[in-house]
Order: C-alpha cells, then sequence, then structure tokens
C-alpha cells in the first residue's frame, strides 16, 4: 500500500485495528463511518447539526434535546412527563452561544396524561379531561368557539347517544334534551328544550309533562305574572285570576275540598261569597 493510500479506507483504524478512539476533539471535514448501517453508535456529550436530524424509528435522549426550529413526526409521539407551551418565549438551554432565554417551570401551562386520562394544568387528572386553572386572575377555565354564528355542543352522552346539547346563535341559546330514544344527532328534533331569546325571555318546551316533585314551582319577581293558555293567570299578590272565555270546566267527582293546613281541617270560606252560576 502506497504512502497516505490508507486514508480513503478509514485511517487509522486500517493500519493499527484500533477499537476506541479517545480524544478531547475531532476536526474534520467529511466524517464517514465505514459500517454504512451502524447497529448502535453512542455519543457521549452533545450533537449539533446546522441542518436536519433524520430517524428512521426511534429519536431517544436520557436528558434533553434542543431543538430550535420545528419538529415533524411522521409517527407517535410518546411522553412520560409534562409538555409545557411557552408562547414566543425562548426556552432554557444550558448553552452560552444561545440567545439570552427564560425558564419553563411551574407558572406556564402544561398537559400531563397517564394510561387513562388527560390533565391540563394537573398531574393528577380526575377524569377522562381534566382543566385545572394555575392562575388565580383568570376565572374563564373553557371557551368552546366557533368561526360560524351557530354554534353547537354536545356537553353529556351516554354509550346509547342520549344526552345534554347546548347551541346558539345571534337569536337564541338552548339547551336540548335527548332522550325517549332520541339520539343527539342534529337531524333529530330533542325532548325537551330550555330557551333563551333576545329581550330576556325564557321559555321550555316538551314533548310530554312538566312536573315538580317535592317542591314548588314558583315565580318572584316585581310585576311578574304567570299565565297559562287555558286561561289561568296568577298575579304577583298571590290571588289566582280565572278567564272563562273558552269555558272553565271544574271536576267535582271527587269532591270539593278546601283544606286548612294550619288545623288540617276542612273548611269553605263564603264570606266573601261564593256563587256557581
Amino acid at each position: 500500500m502506497s504512502n497516505n493510500a490508507w486514508k480513503q479506507y478509514g485511517g487509522i483504524s486500517k493500519v493499527d485495528n484500533f477499537t476506541t478512539i479517545n480524544a478531547s476533539t475531532i476536526i474534520a471535514d467529511q466524517f464517514i463511518s465505514r459500517s454504512t448501517r451502524p447497529t448502535y453508535q453512542f455519543l457521549n456529550g452533545t450533537f449539533q447539526t446546522s441542518l436536519d436530524l433524520i430517524s428512521g424509528r426511534h429519536l431517544m435522549s436520557y436528558d434533553s434535546t434542543y431543538v430550535h426550529a420545528n419538529i415533524a413526526v411522521n409517527g407517535n409521539i410518546y411522553n412520560n412527563n409534562k409538555l409545557y407551551f411557552g408562547g414566543n418565549e425562548s426556552i432554557e438551554y444550558n448553552d452560552p452561544r444561545i440567545y439570552p432565554t427564560i425558564s419553563i417551570g411551574e407558572t406556564h401551562a402544561y398537559m400531563y396524561g397517564n394510561a387513562i386520562n388527560i390533565g391540563v394544568n394537573t398531574i393528577e387528572p380526575k377524569t377522562a379531561f381534566n382543566i385545572t386553572g394555575i392562575d388565580d386572575s383568570i376565572t374563564d377555565i373553557l371557551t368552546i368557539e366557533s368561526s360560524n354564528i351557530y354554534n353547537r355542543n354536545i356537553i353529556a352522552q351516554n354509550v346509547n347517544q342520549r344526552g345534554v346539547v347546548i347551541d346558539t346563535d345571534d337569536i337564541s341559546s338552548n339547551i336540548h334534551f335527548y332522550n325517549d330514544d332520541i339520539s343527539t344527532n342534529n337531524t333529530n328534533a330533542p325532548s325537551a328544550t330550555i330557551q333563551s331569546t333576545s329581550g330576556g325571555i325564557i321559555s321550555t318546551s316538551t314533548y310530554s309533562n312538566t312536573n315538580v316533585a317535592d317542591g314548588q314551582f314558583s315565580f318572584s319577581a316585581s310585576g311578574t305574572s304567570l299565565k297559562t293558555m287555558g286561561g289561568v293567570l296568577t298575579d304577583i299578590s298571590g290571588e289566582i285570576h280565572i278567564q272563562t272565555e273558552q269555558g272553565y270546566l271544574l271536576n267535582t267527582s271527587g269532591g270539593l275540598i278546601f283544606l286548612d293546613q294550619s288545623t288540617g281541617n276542612m273548611q269553605l270560606d263564603t264570606s266573601n261569597n261564593f256563587i256557581v252560576n
């Protein structure tokens, strides 16, 4: 072999059969491995690339990996700890060549998950998706916003697609209830609805009955009255006025009874006249 001819075959490893080179600094115009696809290479220090770092399978680091630009992944990303968000702020990195940085810590928003639940700003998510505020001055926790005038969201749904839907537009905001074999599909009419429209008007609609169990159904507001389509009107004084333009039917097949709740006695008070025509 002529002088210097060994250089094209890999240098001193070809001549002296070295298996390890230990040096503080290696400077080369080009670094070429004679093994085109080495099974394992270990670098104990810092590896810096000015362009791309391409991994055919896994990119693993036992300490830190700093990327100054973007990361594109064609597969899955597995993370066993927090995923922090710092906006456009620079991330702390122990390299004096990097411009001044800040420390990402507990003051920044993060996501954390285990095998079952995902948490925002909490490492102990109690539900499938647990959101926690970390700033006492911020009371708005969740915003579901649409670029359209109309916004519809399913906020609770069981395995059979029965549940509660809310929607809104410029005219009204609604809470829809889907039960009675009606799914939350937007093509179905809900089984009941509570609606608020412009002017502060609240209305309810249902395909069945509205019941109040073990309680009172009352309105308390100045100038407020409750009127039914049948002509029964209750005013704020507590009196009941019956309008009989359509006729009024009193079914007394079970008897007409007035009960004094304070004594438990049955009384019929005719001091202000009681007239039946």
